[in-house]
């Protein structure tokens, strides 16, 4: 057998207010909670989206004829014109191959080694040498530095009055 026992709510203006309050608060953090998630899915729509236009452009980009495969095959009936048609022996070239219309193919070599200087050249510098600096005549000897301040008594009297005392904390 169960008997049932007095339960009394006792119901104030603050607690009201309180209760108000609460309920506003649980409305808002849902509604931001629900703007939160459709914003984090516009993000990932988004991210989708770049990383199906960068997976499109690799692809586009791997669709492009490949040239040197094609001129490894005998017979492949490609006319090759070379640009420079004399190279300089001796230096580093980079090659790469143009198609100028069904029969004919351009073969572009580029050095290497243009644009960029040696180190160890003797060439003039970039900047002109700038005179030394000069000093005015007799400048005074800088004063003797004051010792460190390990202790109280070579502290100042206001910051010694700012200083923890060392003997609190050990009673």
């Amino acid at each position: 057998m169960h008997v049932a026992q007095e339960f009394v709510v006792e119901v104030t203006a603050d607690s009201v207010e309180d209760a108000d309050i609460a309920v506003t608060v649980e409305e808002r953090r849902e509604r931001h909670a629900a703007v939160r998630e459709r914003i984090e899915a516009r993000r990932r729509g988004r991210m989708a989206e770049i990383r199906a236009a960068t997976v499109r452009m690799w692809e586009e980009a791997e669709a492009r004829e490949d040239l040197v495969a094609l001129l490894r095959t005998p017979e492949h009936g490609l006319h090759v014109l070379d640009v420079p048609e004399h190279p300089e022996p001796g230096r580093p070239y980079g090659a790469t191959f143009v198609r100028l219309d069904e029969t004919r193919v351009i073969k572009l070599r580029v050095p290497l080694d243009e644009g960029y200087s040696s180190s160890s050249t003797n060439e003039a510098p970039l900047l002109p040498e700038l005179p030394p600096l000069q000093l005015p005549g007799d400048l005074p000897p800088l004063p003797d530095l004051p010792p460190p301040a390990d202790s109280i008594e070579a502290r100042s009297d206001a910051l010694a009055a700012l200083a923890p005392s060392d003997d609190v904390g050990r009673n």
